[in-house]
């Protein structure tokens, strides 16, 4: 965004600090082997020195990273220019910048000797800046050796509705107003440029609907072709959740709508919905969390049964036998289908934003709290396992042994659901403002949606010692 503190301009790195008083002449290091292509301890006057240094990727592209701010010490000088540095080596240390000391980081894709002013009156990204937290959050996970491949899309708010995945494992997306198909390995076969906004892809019959923000469905074919399209007597603005055979969707009038998709009839209109962070479906029920922190619970009617206001929202799951579990910052309840709630589990995990809960096949119960994992075979504690912490939406699912814990920051951690040992982890992109899905083809590929990138990994290699 542009500063306003620095007149209108664009900041062209990330200032990274490490707390009042923590940062100064602490060392800096390099983010990866690089060739020193310049080097001044004065460049920025009373401001420091930069360092850049030159990456050459596995897929031969060249990137450069910066470090500003820094000062040389009788320890730590400065690398010399052209030579060669391993990843971690120590290239400086912090200066006295101002306002506080910290390190400016780029990453940028031009200028290897040109150390810049750390803003820009342009669009950095056109100027050949990259956002460095994304940039290496990215390279890191397509260099994890169960990596196969990735794509990047343009919307990095995306995935704000689910992929349609087809029978061949091939996936059907929306992104922004583009609509595309993914080859099984990740090659874009078509993309369509659509005349109007769209808020939501579903399932219908072989292949997917088209959601209209005006208040539309239009099929698309497989290969990409439009159909006709027919009106909706509401206007969505996201993407829906299955309730039985019916859609549910939420409105730009703060409504939820249910419709029948196959007769294209409404069933029923609940109004004085705000907008939803959160919903699920089960036992016949409709559990959702508000923007605002208030608990919904929602016949397969339409009638609203009940409401509560929960701090820092809540995470739902269906339990064994059908019912709707909300999981929040007083516990674990079960909802009744009269909208009453009973305690389903005494437990000291905390619900809420950051959390999730999931059931094994054989009965087991998850639960996360934004730290922690925690298993439970019927009240009895099993295991628990400590994550570092994560901050955005999550979701946990159970695929036979492995239990796979996934986030709009873009962590995908694996888990023994056994014994909560570590599988694997990776992160790619994410942000709280991120859509994210996930799904576990019939070939064997994980495949992924996080901000603007869809990624496949192998699942058996990105088990390793759990297989």
């Amino acid at each position: 965004m542009p500063s306003v503190r620095h007149h209108g301009r664009y900041h062209t790195g990330e200032d990274w600090y490490g707390g009042r008083g923590s940062s100064l002449g602490q060392p800096v290091r390099a983010a990866a082997a690089g060739r020193v292509t310049f080097t001044s301890a004065t460049a920025w006057g009373r401001d420091g020195g930069v360092v850049i240094l030159e990456h050459r990727l596995p897929d031969d592209t060249i990137a450069y990273s910066v470090y500003g701010h820094l000062m040389e010490t009788p320890e730590i000088p400065l690398p010399a220019a052209l030579s060669c540095v391993p990843a971690g080596a120590v290239i400086g240390a912090v200066g006295d910048a101002r306002p506080a000391p910290h390190v400016h980081f780029e990453i940028k894709v031009n200028d290897p000797t040109l150390p810049g002013s750390g803003y820009s009156w342009l669009d950095p990204f056109s100027q050949g800046w990259r956002r460095p937290e994304k940039f290496v959050r990215n390279w890191q996970a397509w260099l994890h050796p169960a990596h196969n491949w990735h794509f990047m899309a343009n919307d990095e708010r995306g995935p704000q509705t689910p992929p349609v995945v087809l029978d061949d494992n091939s996936l059907i997306y929306l992104d922004s107003n583009r609509l595309g198909r993914l080859t099984p390995d990740g090659r874009l076969l078509w993309r369509v440029v659509l005349e109007q906004p769209a808020t939501a892809l579903v399932p219908f019959a072989d292949t997917a609907l088209v959601v209209y923000a005006g208040g539309e469905f239009q099929p698309v074919a497989r290969d990409g072709t439009l159909g006709a399209r027919w009106p909706l007597p509401f206007a969505p603005d996201s993407a829906p959740l299955a309730l039985g055979e019916l859609l549910v969707f939420h409105t730009r009038d703060n409504a939820l709508v249910a419709i029948e998709v196959a007769e294209r009839v409404v069933r029923w209109t609940l109004p004085d919905v705000p907008r939803v962070a959160r919903w699920h479906a089960a036992g016949g029920l409709l559990g959702l969390v508000t923007d605002a922190g208030v608990v919904m619970i929602v016949s397969s009617g339409g009638e609203l049964v009940d409401t509560a206001r929960v701090r820092d929202g809540a995470a739902f799951a269906t339990s064994p036998d059908g019912g709707l579990l909300v999981f929040t910052s007083g516990g674990l309840w079960r909802v009744r289908p009269d909208g009453t709630w009973a305690e389903f589990l005494a437990t000291e995990a905390a619900g809420g934003r950051s959390s999730a809960v999931a059931f094994g096949p054989g009965g087991g119960l998850y639960l996360f709290d934004g730290e922690i994992v925690q298993a439970f075979g019927g009240s009895s504690l099993v295991w628990q396992a400590a994550l570092p912490r994560i901050d955005g939406l999550t979701r946990l699912d159970v695929y036979d042994s492995v239990l796979l814990l996934t986030s709009n920051h873009g962590h995908v951690i694996a888990l023994q659901a056994a014994t909560g040992g570590l599988c694997n982890a990776t992160q790619v992109y994410g942000s709280d403002r991120a859509g994210f899905w996930h799904g576990l083809g019939t070939d064997g590929v994980l495949r992924l949606a996080v901000a603007d990138q869809f990624m496949g990994l192998d699942w058996e290699d990105f088990l390793g010692a759990c297989r």
